[in-house]
């Protein structure tokens, strides 16, 4: 994947930046962003990792109008990050109008819940993504958690927004999930490469959560940041899957409901996927 891509000329003016919606009243663990972790907060292994991706424009955090959400407009002015505030529940919206403000046709979408993305893969999706005329690019069947990152053209999502359905709202990219008919979208499957024996070869690495949901999710990526310490800005995919590799009684920890639904969800998209190879 990353050889592939290196190889062909990156198209400069097709300028990405990355969106990371963040708020702090989330039901299941609340203010989970700004939680410790020994010396570090959720947000500093975010952002710290966020700044090894040097294919973007530029990043920016999305919070609500929330006054919970003071606490994130802070933060981003005392460590110059650019912040927009909108609707809480209307996510979408958020996105429309911070595209809009800052003159963003192409997004790089990250989610808070995933502190320990692995940044040079997503880098490298990044990369492809500038090279193809596509609407809507996203890997499938890695890591919950870790092979994250969704990119897409928000003017091309813009044309439907008056047919959105709340939930659609909610989820920015789920109107083109739901009529995949209307975008050109590309989906890579995520393969294992380093004989790793926690892949599955039918659920892939969809079944392992490092996502940042509830106590529980917390409690595992608190042993994986005291594993590597001060090296967790750098660490990328390979590396936590040899610690869990060697260390696979702690993928018990979260052993939960939502795994079962991401391995659901993933051997839907792969059937779809195969279906239309055929």
């Amino acid at each position: 994947f990353k050889t592939v891509i290196s190889s062909f000329p990156i198209i400069k003016n097709k300028e990405i930046y990355l969106l990371i919606p963040i708020r702090c009243n989330s039901s299941r663990l609340p203010n989970k962003i700004f939680l410790d972790i020994n010396d570090y907060k959720i947000v500093d292994i975010l952002i710290q990792r966020c700044k090894k991706i040097n294919n973007v424009k530029d990043i920016i955090i999305l919070t609500t109008n929330n006054t919970c959400d003071d606490k994130v407009l802070d933060y981003c002015n005392i460590n110059g990050i650019n912040c927009f505030r909108g609707s809480e529940d209307n996510v979408y919206d958020r996105f429309n109008k911070c595209c809009k403000k800052y003159n963003i046709k192409h997004v790089c979408r990250l989610t808070s819940d995933n502190p320990l993305f692995d940044f040079e893969y997503l880098t490298n999706m990044i990369n492809y993504y500038k090279l193809c005329d596509i609407d809507y690019y996203k890997t499938i069947g890695g890591i919950d958690g870790i092979i994250e990152g969704e990119i897409f053209n928000i003017d091309k999502l813009r044309e439907y927004e008056n047919n959105f359905t709340p939930e659609e709202q909610e989820h920015v990219t789920k109107f083109i999930i739901n009529n995949n008919y209307l975008f050109n979208i590309k989906y890579n499957i995520y393969n294992d490469h380093s004989n790793n024996k926690l892949f599955d070869e039918k659920y892939y690495f969809s079944y392992i959560r490092l996502t940042l949901d509830t106590k529980e999710d917390f409690k595992l990526i608190g042993n994986i940041v005291d594993n590597f310490k001060n090296k967790i800005f750098n660490v990328i995919s390979k590396d936590i899957l040899l610690f869990l590799e060697n260390n696979e009684d702690l993928l018990n920890i979260n052993d939960n409901i939502y795994k079962e639904e991401n391995k659901i969800d993933f051997l839907k998209k792969l059937n779809v996927l195969l279906q239309n190879l055929n």
